[in-house]
């Protein structure tokens, strides 16, 4: 009897060990099934008639037939042709996840929550817009990324950094959001934050920017990786050259070889390296190391307050769209770094965006591209009059590397803020988010 008992507690046991990780294969397969424009609907880790006739799908357009098993063989096979097709950068993915979570209203349910959480002295919740959304582990569920901020001199160093998930196994309590493997880095002032898959695995991963003491002689900024393993994340503190103030940076492909880059605007010490754009090597495992960038006084490096990046001429080489100063003037203007098959900065080819509705006080904070048929769409947002004025969105139309229109969209005080960092093209309408309303709709925050 005793070893009846026995046998059939080790036969439940393999059955729900398999169990378990059937449901992660299966939920990881549809994530990479609906990346790659197959539909396998809900990502639940239930393998229904949808995923199995998306996996089908899959492997009759590769050539290839499905064998009817769902492992480690056809995970890989899906991976593979993740990394063939066209790369998003952080620009693309931050824009359709934001626009996921807000028309879902999964955002509006994980901002609710980051409100609730605990705070530190000095700490405020950011309210400008900087936060976004992703999915983190590749579940479908979305999580929140936001950052805590102090404007007390000096700057204190805290975990500033702070996540929420919809999902509720993910959540260690109402108060204390999501944590990970290891423990999370202080920080001063993040001052972006982006996502990109980094190591290949097809699951996003998360960078921030921290500028370091904002105030006072002190630069030290740092680069912070928060990059997926197998069932969880680990946090790095990238090496950066010298001593650095960092105020952007974005994952864009410079080199064509099929990972995420980092490029990054940054001050140093003593103007040694003033307004310099700096650039770090994917090595496709998220391991990263100085690259070639453009020089100290090559009159592109006074650009560190916007930078984002998208394919927008359309030949499968990332963009770099930027903000930029004139040397004599301190003018300010946008202006778009064209890739190539070679390095984005082996041949610099430049575009400057001129509209006469763009004062030169105006200064970029955000742009968004959007494709629309042959042409595509940027929505740049700006700080009128040097931040003194409101939000200006503007929308440039390019066909190729052409300007073939220039559009104000938007030119008022918001309601939350003198400006806003970030105004999103959704389909739904343009949104907005702060950490202080619910309500994303641009409508709701524009002064009377």
């Amino acid at each position: 009897m005793g070893s009846r008992i026995l046998l059939f507690t080790i036969v439940l046991l393999l059955t729900t060990l398999h169990s378990k990780y059937l449901f992660a294969d299966a939920a990881t397969a549809q994530h990479l099934l609906n990346n790659l424009g197959y539909n396998a609907g809900t990502v639940d880790g239930i393998w229904g008639p949808k995923s199995l006739s998306a996996i089908k799908r899959f492997y009759q357009e590769i050539g290839s037939k499905y064998d009817g098993k769902l492992d480690k063989n056809e995970i890989s096979d899906l991976r593979d042709s993740i990394s063939k097709v066209s790369l998003p950068t952080s620009t693309d993915i931050r824009s359709q996840d934001v626009c996921r979570g807000i028309e879902t209203g999964l955002a509006e349910k994980a901002w609710t929550g980051i409100r609730n959480l605990n705070i530190q002295k000095h700490q405020q919740y950011e309210n400008i817009g900087i936060s976004i959304t992703a999915d983190l582990f590749g579940d479908g569920s979305l999580e929140t990324i936001s950052r805590m901020h102090s404007y007390k001199t000096p700057r204190p160093t805290y975990k500033n950094a702070v996540f929420y998930s919809t999902n509720k196994r993910k959540r260690l309590s109402q108060q204390t959001g999501l944590f990970f493997n290891n423990q999370q880095p202080t920080t001063k002032e993040v001052r972006k934050i982006t996502s990109g898959d980094l190591n290949g695995d097809g699951i996003i991963d998360i960078v921030f920017f921290d500028y370091g003491e904002h105030d006072g002689n002190l630069h030290d900024g740092k680069i912070l990786t928060l990059i997926s393993t197998k069932n969880d994340y680990n946090w790095y503190t990238l090496k950066t050259p010298g001593e650095l103030r960092i105020h952007t940076g974005t994952l864009i492909d410079i080199d064509g070889d099929k990972d995420l880059d980092i490029v990054f605007g940054a001050s140093s010490k003593n103007n040694k390296e003033q307004r310099s754009i700096f650039a770090l090597e994917n090595d496709g495992n998220a391991n990263f190391k100085r690259t070639k960038s453009p020089g100290v006084g090559s009159r592109l490096g006074w650009s560190w307050i916007s930078f984002n990046a998208s394919d927008i001429d359309g030949d499968g080489h990332h963009d770099l769209i930027m903000e930029y100063r004139k040397w004599k003037s301190k003018a300010y203007g946008t202006r778009i770094m064209w890739g190539s098959k070679n390095s984005i900065f082996d041949k610099i080819n430049i575009t400057d965006i001129r509209s006469r509705q763009v004062s030169s006080q105006d200064i970029l904070m955000d742009s968004i591209p959007v494709k629309n048929g042959d042409t595509t769409d940027i929505y740049a947002t700006y700080a009128e009059n040097n931040y003194q004025a409101g939000t200006k969105l503007m929308r440039y139309s390019f066909s190729g590397r052409e300007l073939i229109s220039a559009e104000k969209i938007i030119s008022s005080k918001f309601r939350t803020s003198p400006w806003i960092n970030t105004i999103y093209p959704c389909k739904s309408g343009y949104k907005v988010f702060t950490m202080r309303k619910s309500n994303f709709d641009v409508k709701s925050h524009l002064a009377n």
